[in-house]
């Protein structure tokens, strides 16, 4: 095991190298993203053909004509329990993205688009379908004028019940927001007729940042890392399935959230101190090979430069906090996060 001294400094010199990233204009970040972007696969690769997303069938359950799930990442809907014959396609704008084999820690997720009114119930179906453990939202219903996301859950304060086809959506009350994130409960049952079982009831976690607008970056640092632990919080409480993270294309803002949460989960296991934490710290801040990854999956994740930049000024901070509360700990002094509310989210609203 590395001892405490070795794990600060790695933590502190992976906070250093994105913070020099961030320099002079942020000029080696924005290189850094040309590479991640000229670096998507080409549609020749088997795995990103789009057959299923532009079949004439499928075409209306599509958002946007130019964000498409590849064929072999799609999300493929098992048949609605209810028999809704309505309901037997087996498309949805969804993309099922995982770290690769043997890759430690481990990440899953599935990237979707924001519903359309006449997708909310495949919506549902595939929350249902995989038992996901949380759903995050990081987009309004609409924006400008603009519908970005059909509503799919009862939003008021106080929650309520809505049915949407054969699925019926509980919500709890909403949480007071915490850097810009309201999270709250849903449970969703299918209604089936008599003559067909009934799938128990499935309750996950929402989360919602509601302020992150289309194509843009929130303010600060703290509301991405707020909104990134508190998906690490749900998926470490439940055993599930993955969580589905979406915002209106289902690529810019979901594709952030996830490089940073992804980041952040190989910061941690850096300061756990176990074996290779200098690697793992190192890796934390390697956020062009994790926009590849997930560009390999769903192409156009992390969407523009801006949100490249949002997403390392995010994970510089969140290896700086780690790496101030592995030398308190070394020290024996009491650990900042703890102070804090036992997050290294919050503590620093960096700028860039």
């Amino acid at each position: 095991m590395d001892d405490a001294a070795t794990v600060t400094a790695a933590l502190a010199a992976a906070a250093a190298d994105a913070d020099a990233a961030l320099a002079d204009g942020a000029s080696r970040a924005l290189a850094d993203y040309d590479r991640a972007r000229s670096a998507s696969p080409r549609w020749a690769d088997p795995r990103s053909s789009l057959t299923a997303a532009r079949h004439p069938a499928n075409r209306a359950r599509n958002r946007y004509t130019d964000v498409l799930p590849p064929d072999g990442t799609r999300v493929v809907l098992a048949p609605c329990p209810s028999g809704d014959p309505s309901r037997a396609h087996d498309y949805i704008n969804a993309s099922r993205l995982t770290s690769r084999a043997g890759e430690s820690p481990h990440w899953d997720y599935v990237a979707a688009q924001g519903p359309l009114p006449g997708t909310v119930p495949d919506f549902w179906r595939m929350v249902a379908q995989a038992r996901s453990v949380a759903v995050v939202s990081l987009t309004r219903a609409a924006e400008g004028g603009v519908a970005k996301c059909a509503p799919y859950y009862p939003d008021g304060e106080a929650g309520g019940t809505v049915v949407y086809g054969a699925y019926v959506v509980t919500a709890g009350p909403a949480s007071p927001p915490v850097d810009g994130v309201v999270v709250r409960s849903l449970t969703v049952e299918v209604d089936t007729p008599a003559s067909i079982p009934r799938p128990p009831p499935h309750t996950l976690v929402h989360i919602h940042v509601p302020d992150w607008p289309d194509h843009g970056v929130v303010q600060g640092t703290a509301t991405l890392r707020t909104a990134a632990a508190r998906l690490r919080a749900a998926v470490a409480s439940a055993g599930g399935g993955p969580p589905v993270v979406h915002c209106s294309a289902g690529v810019g803002r979901t594709g952030t959230l996830m490089a940073v949460d992804i980041c952040v989960r190989r910061l941690l296991a850096a300061s756990s101190g176990g074996p290779g934490a200098r690697d793992a710290a190192a890796r934390g801040v390697a956020l062009r090979r994790v926009v590849r990854r997930l560009r390999s999956g769903r192409p156009g994740m992390v969407q523009t430069p801006a949100q490249y930049v949002a997403a390392l000024a995010a994970v510089r901070d969140e290896a700086a906090a780690l790496a101030a509360a592995a030398a308190a700990r070394a020290a024996g002094e009491e650990d900042p996060m703890l102070r804090g509310g036992g997050s290294a989210a919050g503590q620093s609203n960096g700028g860039v």
